[in-house]
């Protein structure tokens, strides 16, 4: 406790505990993109819907019930010179209806798409489905779930993870999922928040969700990563190859230095950095003790003969142009020439290809981000893993006769790897450990919120689960507030604090919580027409501070 800031404990419980209110965005709502069988298209003319309890379908705009139906009955909804049309029975229920329609059910019961199916299971959603018609799609309408961000959770992270891998690496599943609804590294779509394939993240829904994982849902709710006092930017992938790569060397635009907490980190901190090509090299023909080496995808090779190569490079160049990280353009094929040399220019940390040139006897064509260069040398026709490889060229008489690559790892590398997550949980690490092994120099933190003395914005509360004893409040304390009252688990204290604009105000309160349920109330005094607000957050199991275990 700070010698500014005084805490009275004044042993009172509140037994009001309701019409709080929560400000928190893990209990604000989400809208996914529902996607077809083959995760392309989110753009419908017609789809058929059900609930296993009441389907009611309602205008949204007005709030006006449409039509009501028994449950498990089919709903067909087409849309018609941008309106549409209701049917039940190839009956017409109703038409010319403005969009968008909100599908809801009663209480306990799921919404489903008929012929829709999630992990060969027919999908079934909570929350309520709203049909949008998109600005971009004339006679075209979207299917979008809206639900609360928790519910949404349970739905993808046993689907982002095997739920196998055990309830400590679930956690870190889950974390990091809520982090990146939150907070995505781009936004993909404009008519949801986001899309429910691997383009975002895996969400299928209510038949696919696992109690092992829901377990792991409801212990971390409200949980994010923090660095600098903003929401991570939370990357994941399935294996990273025993060492994760930094974002600038993944992803590109660069944008320096914004990422701080997404560095190349060895599952072994002994491990040098593999920017150099025989370290590569190195790295990547052998089978070091990692956190990752129960991946299929931990160590891989592919073999091309000179033919072969040249025929996927030619192919592949003028799509690789398109995406503004190739050139010059490949106009002809004839233009190519012969294939004489895969040269790397650069690598990351994890020895990851940021760039590299392709040399034939006419050109020289370079090839940089990741995900260009694993689309780009295909092999059976399938992209690379990762682009965590080395190339080993065999000549005779100076003639490229074949190129073999060795491997590791399987996306993009970057954060956390999901096998690495799960053997690292397997030894015996806890969710905090892995996350902070994982996303550098991060708080673990129940998602802060801000208060102001106005009767909308005054009151809080936070639900969480705790596994340790470990705790404590963060105030942002710029706009100098006078008095916040706190009830810990039912136990009252007054934070008095002095203003400041460098410093935060943080109270240990790992004294007054519990191994399971907690319940924190935060109460601000309506005590002038001036407008105040503050920011408040409860930290959680202490800081990272970019160390990591030894495999």
């Amino acid at each position: 406790m700070t010698h500014k800031l005084l805490i009275v404990f004044i042993f009172l419980f509140f037994n009001i505990l309701s019409g709080f209110a929560l400000p928190l965005e893990t209990n604000s709502l989400i809208s996914v993109g529902i996607s077809d069988n083959s995760f392309q298209r989110y753009y419908y003319v017609e789809n058929t819907f059900y609930a296993t309890k009441k389907l009611i379908l309602s205008d949204k705009k007005n709030a006006k019930t449409i039509a009501e139906f028994e449950p498990n009955t089919p709903v067909t909804v087409k849309i018609k010179n941008n309106l549409f049309e209701i049917s039940k029975d190839n009956i017409v229920v109703a038409q010319n209806v403005n969009p968008p329609i909100v599908l809801s059910t009663e209480k306990g019961g799921v919404l489903g798409i008929t012929n829709l199916k999630r992990a060969g299971q027919p999908a079934l959603y909570r929350g309520t489905i709203e049909l949008v018609k998109p600005s971009c799609k004339e006679n075209m309408f979207l299917v979008n779930n809206v639900l609360k961000l928790e519910s949404y959770l349970l739905g993808v992270v046993p689907n982002e993870m095997p739920v196998r891998f055990g309830l400590e690496a679930l956690k870190v599943q889950a974390i990091s999922a809520r982090n990146y609804a939150l907070r995505p590294r781009e936004k993909k779509y404009h008519e949801f928040d986001v899309c429910d394939s691997v383009s975002c993240q895996v969400y299928f829904g209510v038949n696919t969700e696992k109690p092992l994982a829901t377990q792991a849902v409801l212990e971390t709710r409200g949980i994010v990563g923090l660095h600098e006092d903003e929401l991570i930017v939370a990357l994941y992938s399935s294996t990273a190859g025993g060492y994760t790569e930094s974002y600038d060397n993944a992803f590109l635009p660069k944008e320096e230095n914004k990422f701080k907490y997404l560095q190349g980190v060895p599952d072994n901190k002994k491990e040098k950095s593999l920017e150099k090509e025989e370290d590569a090299l190195e790295f990547y023909k052998s089978e070091p003790k990692t956190y990752d080496n129960d991946s299929p995808y931990f160590r891989w090779t592919r073999e091309w003969t000179r033919e072969e190569l040249e025929k996927v490079l030619k192919e592949g160049l003028p799509a690789s142009f398109k995406t503004g990280y190739s050139h010059p353009e490949l106009k002809k094929t004839e233009d190519f020439g012969n294939l004489k040399e895969i040269k790397v220019i650069k690598r990351g940390k994890s020895g990851k290809i940021v760039s590299l040139e392709i040399i034939t006897d006419k050109e020289k064509f370079i090839v940089e981000k990741e995900l260009v260069i694993r689309r780009l040398f295909k092999n059976n026709g399938k992209a690379l893993p990762s682009a965590n490889v080395v190339f080993e060229h065999e000549f005779e008489k100076d003639k490229l006769l074949k190129i073999k690559a060795y491997g590791g790892g399987y996306g993009h590398g970057v954060g956390m790897s999901q096998y690495g997550a799960g053997s690292m949980a397997r030894d015996g690490k806890t969710f905090d450990e892995i996350f902070q092994h994982y996303y550098s120099d991060t708080k673990i933190v129940l998602l802060p919120f801000e208060l102001s003395n106005t009767p909308e914005k005054n009151t809080a509360v936070y639900d969480f689960y705790l596994t340790k004893k470990q705790a404590k409040i963060v105030v942002d304390n710029k706009k100098n507030y006078s008095e916040l009252k706190v009830v810990i688990n039912g136990k009252e204290f007054n934070l008095k604090a002095e203003p400041s604009l460098n410093k935060k105000y943080e109270v240990d309160i790992s004294k007054y919580v519990k191994i399971g349920d907690n319940k924190v109330y935060f109460f601000y005094p309506l005590e002038d027409n001036r407008e105040k607000s503050l920011k408040v957050y409860i930290e959680l199991y202490g800081t990272g501070n970019g160390k990591h275990n030894d495999k």
